[in-house]
């Protein structure tokens, strides 16, 4: 189906499908649904943190709300765990679950309806693919990365501060006063001069260890990582003594092209208003390739489908929602930070200065930038 889209690319194939009314709307539909699906699974990072189940109303996981008149996904998660309920509708409003159950709300994201006259889309230049790539994928998957990183971050910094309620920079870590605990402090963020800002030092080999290590205490294992694409490349600035001759004289000619740090699986993005440069984050084993799941869950009761209709004859509109719930155990989450400040809001601490440039964007930031034309309609299904 993605290469039939591609065969719509043209002005010519988009005239013969115009022509055919209905029915040319409806393969065009048919064939963006499957574009929109692949693309978020290729270039959406929570989808590769956590593999999305296709789940049904027959699902015996799946109930109706004893609180809402809507449907929920109950899980079963580890006693005394502590989880949440991912809610896509915005910032993180509830406090971390903690028993045995874990109950999830469906959430509809809609894109914004968009639209091109039959002129246009005859005359147009950029190809069917990129119209829906700019104002679809990219909207959908800025709500579900943005939301599950949000959640990521508050969970790992409530379970730090439960544990040290202080600050979690280079001077209280240098006095003995905290310690690491679901956080780090990169190697180079704990040598030279304390300063407690927001430069970005480059990651060292023993990072990634250093991050696995803080789940051995937990029996937990780290499956892979999250790294901002200019942390990743930074990683090929290493010398020959810390990555040897052989691999610092093949990054030297063509980069750095494994697909781990370490051994261990890594995403890397370059959705800078999200995952902002200067944290890398490990997530444990997700039961996607059997084994434990000591992360979450994602579910998907309707996968994106995307709808086309003639309006006024020469109008023709444009959109896509999808039916997805998530949940998120916080003890799965762990986070290496490569600059010395503190970005720590829960338990009442107070960061260091412009620790937003660390942190993902808000939902109104990102809507000014380029990087989104408008946000997606989120509703509670």
């Amino acid at each position: 189906m993605l290469s039939k889209l591609a065969s719509y690319d043209s002005p010519q194939a988009m005239a013969r499908l115009i022509e055919q009314g209905d029915a040319g709307l409806d393969k065009l539909a048919a064939a963006g649904s499957a574009y929109i699906r692949t693309k978020l699974r290729e270039e959406g990072f929570f989808r590769r943190v956590i593999q999305p189940v296709k789940v049904t109303r027959d699902d015996p996981d799946v109930n109706k709300s004893e609180n809402h008149d809507t449907l929920v996904m109950i899980k079963e998660i580890e006693p005394d765990s502590s989880a949440f309920s991912i809610n896509f509708r915005g910032e993180v409003e509830q406090q971390m679950i903690r028993g045995e159950r874990l109950s999830m709300a469906f959430h509809s994201i809609e894109s914004i309806e968009f639209f091109k006259t039959t002129q246009e889309l005859l005359a147009y230049d950029m190809p069917i693919t990129k119209i829906l790539e700019n104002n679809i994928v990219k909207d959908i998957e800025a709500v579900e990365d943005r939301t599950f990183l949000v959640y990521a971050e508050t969970g790992i910094q409530v379970l730090q501060t439960n544990a040290y309620a202080q600050p979690f920079n280079r001077t209280e870590l240098s006095t003995g006063a905290i310690k690491s605990y679901t956080m780090c402090k990169s190697e180079l963020a704990l040598t030279g001069t304390i300063t407690d800002n927001m430069d970005v030092t480059y990651i060292q080999k023993g990072d990634v260890f250093t991050l696995a290590q803080s789940y051995t205490k937990h029996q937990i294992k780290m499956e892979k990582v999250l790294i901002h694409q200019d942390d990743w490349l930074n990683y090929g600035r290493q010398t020959a003594i810390e990555l040897g001759d052989s691999t610092a004289a093949e990054i030297a000619v063509n980069g750095y092209t494994y697909n781990k740090l370490a051994g261990y699986k890594t995403i890397r993005t370059i959705k800078d208003s999200i995952l902002r440069q200067g944290n890398m984050y490990g997530f444990a084993t997700s039961g996607d390739e059997g084994g434990d799941n000591f992360l979450g869950y994602f579910g998907v009761l309707e996968p994106v489908t995307m709808w086309t209709e003639r309006r006024r004859g020469r109008n023709i509109h444009f959109g896509a929602w999808e039916t997805i719930c998530a949940g998120l155990m916080a003890r799965g989450c762990r986070k290496m930070e490569f600059y010395q400040g503190s970005v720590v809001t829960q338990g009442g601490q107070t960061p260091d200065a412009n620790y937003t440039d660390r942190i993902p964007m808000s939902e109104e930031a990102m809507f000014e930038t380029k990087d989104l034309e408008h946000y997606p309609e989120v509703k509670q299904y």
